[in-house]
């Protein structure tokens, strides 16, 4: 039996589509044993995966909530079938950080166990990839505005414009503590970016922490990029978002730990695998 598990609401309400077209491209339709559909957003998800017999298979189709969502509610529940996934939506960079290149889905049954706590503002969450105040916060809230408006329904969110944007006239950047592994305290001005990172990228493919292995890493990442001058950060931009800031860019500092605190002194705007928080000061990452 093959499970195919999609998100209505992804990609402005055409997750049904999408997992219908996925099925057909990849031949699963064609192959041997029953094929079912259900939409992951109604679903007691640990009683489908408990009631599954041995040799099934289940594949996600959805954005990063999605599969976010799935691996919050498999927290110590042992799997025992294979979990393929399939981007749709926004979210792809979980995928993109873990599949070959060229793979439409791939296995993620390691992967979706690497689910880290946050705190943000005194609020619990979880997260798979990251969680962050800064331009990508900024970048994130434009984006939720963007799809928000009828018009725009049926348009695609340029994220890498947004932070231009951000970089050059909208953002303000403003000062951070940052507190790793109950350490001694470090202030820092003008901060563009403070994210917490379990995964190399965010943001649709900036590759902010290239050197992170989810599978190996027992660490959380975190980069901070501070800098005064707004075309200056624009010029510095390039090589953070390619992942060669660290010890090359001015203003560029990476700290890794199992606990990362960080409190901005004015209030900004917050993601956690993209999805947005506004008016946060304060966010607690725990591996």
């Amino acid at each position: 039996m093959k499970y195919v598990l999609y998100n209505p609401l992804a990609s402005n309400n055409t997750g049904e589509k999408i997992a219908k077209q996925f099925v057909m491209e990849q031949g699963l339709d064609k192959k041997s044993g029953d094929l079912v559909y259900r939409n992951i957003t109604t679903l007691d998800l640990r009683f489908q995966m408990e009631s599954l017999y041995p040799g099934d298979d289940v594949y996600i189709i959805g954005g990063g909530g999605t599969i976010l969502r799935f691996a919050q509610e498999m927290r110590g529940m042992e799997i025992k079938n294979n979990i393929y996934f399939s981007p749709s939506g926004a979210g792809n960079d979980f995928f993109n950080d873990i599949a070959q290149p060229g793979e439409k889905f791939t296995r993620v049954n390691d992967y979706i166990r690497q689910v880290h706590r946050c705190e943000v503002d005194g609020k619990k969450r979880f997260f798979l990839t990251d969680v962050g105040i800064g331009v990508d916060g900024y970048s994130c809230r434009v984006g939720e505005d963007f799809r928000a408006l009828e018009q725009n329904k049926d348009k695609e969110f340029n994220y890498s414009k947004a932070v231009v944007t951000g970089v050059l006239k909208d953002y303000e950047p403003c000062g951070c503590s940052v507190i790793v592994d109950d350490g001694e305290e470090e202030y820092f001005e003008n901060v563009w970016i403070a994210s917490t990172m379990a995964g190399k990228m965010y943001g649709g493919g900036i590759k902010i922490a290239p050197n992170y292995d989810r599978l190996t890493a027992d660490y959380l990442e975190l980069i901070i990029f501070e800098q005064k001058g707004r075309l200056g950060t624009l010029m510095s931009f390039p090589k953070v978002i390619k992942g060669m800031h660290e010890g090359k860019v001015a203003g560029s500092h990476v700290f890794r730990g199992k606990k990362i605190e960080v409190y901005f002194t004015k209030p900004r705007d917050c993601q956690i695998d993209g999805d947005v928080i506004r008016n946060v000061k304060h966010y607690k990452a725990e591996f």
